[in-house]
C-alpha cells in the first residue's frame, strides 16, 4: 500500500459518515452504496445488511439492522481491525504506529456494537435518537496503549479495544424541502476506564435527491475531544455520492 495515510483518512470518513441514520430499512432486494457510505442490502422488509466495501479487506466489518417495531430498530455491528493496525505499524510514509521492539505486536481482536434507534416523522422532518454500547475482546495478547492513533473519528472508535467497552448516543434531524434535504446530527462517545472522557461529533450536510436512484451530499464535520496531549477541535469538509438500485 503506497499511501496508507490517505487510506486511513478515507476509512475515517467511512466510519463516520452516514446520510440515513434512521430506524428505517431499505426495501427488500434493494442495494444502496456511496463513495464513503456502506454498501447496503435489503435482505427482507425488516432486515438490512451493510458493510464498508473500501474497508472490508483491511478491516472486515458487518452491520445488521433489524426493524423491531414501528419506528424502532436494533443495530448490531462487528469489526476486525487487526490487519489494518498491523499495516499502519511501520516506519516512514504511511506509518502511524512506530514499530518498537518493546511494544508487543497487534493481537487478533474483535469489537461488537449494539444500538437501539428510534425514529419519529413530523411532516417533512425526521428525527432519530440512538444509544448503544460496544465491547471488545482480544486473542493471543494485549494491546499496548502506545499504539493508540490520535486521529479524529478513528481514536474514539478504536478506544474500545484498549478499554474493553464504550458507550455512544446521538441525535439526527433531517428536514426535506422537496428534492433538497438538510441534515444535522450530534454523536457522543463516552470512553470509560483509563480516559473517562467524552468525544462530541457534529455533522451538517445539504443533500440533493436528484432521483430515487441518485443523491449528492456536501457539508462539514466537527470533532471535539481530549486526546493524550490535550483537547482538540477538528473540522473537515465532507461530501458523498449515493446510488440505489
Amino acid at each position: 500500500m503506497k499511501n496508507t495515510i490517505l487510506l486511513l483518512i478515507s476509512l475515517s470518513f467511512i466510519l463516520a459518515l452516514s446520510n440515513s441514520e434512521t430506524a428505517n430499512t431499505i426495501p427488500k432486494g434493494q442495494f444502496e452504496v456511496g463513495l464513503f457510505q456502506p454498501l447496503k442490502y435489503g435482505m427482507t422488509e425488516k432486515v438490512e445488511l451493510s458493510t464498508h466495501p473500501l474497508a472490508f479487506f483491511l478491516m472486515p466489518n458487518l452491520t445488521i439492522k433489524n426493524k423491531v417495531g414501528d419506528g424502532t430498530a436494533a443495530r448490531f455491528s462487528i469489526y476486525y481491525p487487526t490487519y489494518l493496525l498491523r499495516l499502519l505499524t511501520r516506519e516512514g510514509s504511511g506509518g502511524l504506529i512506530a514499530p518498537d521492539p518493546t511494544i508487543p505486536g497487534i493481537p487478533h481482536m474483535v469489537s461488537i456494537r449494539q444500538e437501539l434507534l428510534v425514529t419519529k416523522s413530523f411532516s417533512s422532518t425526521i428525527i432519530t435518537a440512538k444509544a448503544g454500547f460496544s465491547i471488545a475482546t482480544k486473542f493471543g495478547g494485549e494491546l499496548d496503549s502506545r499504539t493508540e492513533i490520535e486521529f479524529p473519528t478513528i481514536y474514539q472508535r478504536l478506544n474500545v479495544f484498549y478499554n474493553g467497552h464504550g458507550f455512544n448516543s446521538g441525535l439526527d434531524i433531517r428536514h426535506s424541502f422537496g428534492k433538497l434535504d438538510i441534515l444535522a446530527d450530534v454523536d457522543i462517545f463516552y470512553l470509560p476506564e483509563d480516559t473517562n472522557t467524552t468525544f462530541i461529533e457534529h455533522k451538517s450536510m445539504l443533500i440533493w435527491n436528484k432521483s430515487n436512484r441518485f443523491q449528492t451530499a456536501v457539508g462539514y464535520k466537527l470533532v471535539y475531544g481530549e486526546y493524550t496531549d490535550g483537547k482538540d477541535l477538528d473540522i473537515v469538509p465532507v461530501f458523498d455520492l449515493v446510488w440505489s438500485w
